[in-house]
């Protein structure tokens, strides 16, 4: 999977309310709120932690609060894969954002830029 990857992932934990808006094979799931950590970001998606499994192709809105810097972040995603996981949260899920665009867009990218090149000094594509 790592091949497949477009951008560079930063491990950190992170806050996000989760809002499913279609879930085709779990229709339950729809409109239902929930809030779990991240464990990884990037500037293209996530890696969430989650109590419940939800199918790939499901639709999500996401309010990300970055906790260094004090920051707020709405995305729309798409769920990629759902992963059984050990931990507090049975299930770990993929996202792709799905509409990430404008001043958005720009200050979630710079800010993972940033994130990226402070966690790995060496790494000068960041």
């Amino acid at each position: 999977m790592d091949d497949n990857r477009r951008h560079k992932r930063l491990p950190e934990e992170n806050r996000v309310a989760v809002t499913v808006v279609s879930a085709q094979n779990a229709p339950e799931l729809e409109d239902q709120t929930f809030f779990c950590p991240t464990s990884d970001l990037s500037a293209g998606g996530l890696k969430l932690n989650v109590p419940t499994p939800l199918p790939s192709g499901s639709l999500v809105e996401l309010r990300v609060a970055i906790t260094r810097p004090l920051r707020s972040f709405m995305h729309e995603g798409e769920v990629r894969w759902t992963r059984e996981s050990p931990g507090k949260f049975p299930y770990s899920i993929g996202i792709k954002f799905t509409k990430l665009e404008g001043p958005n867009r720009a200050l979630w990218e710079d800010l993972m830029n940033r994130k990226i090149a402070i966690s790995d000094p060496g790494n000068q594509d960041a």
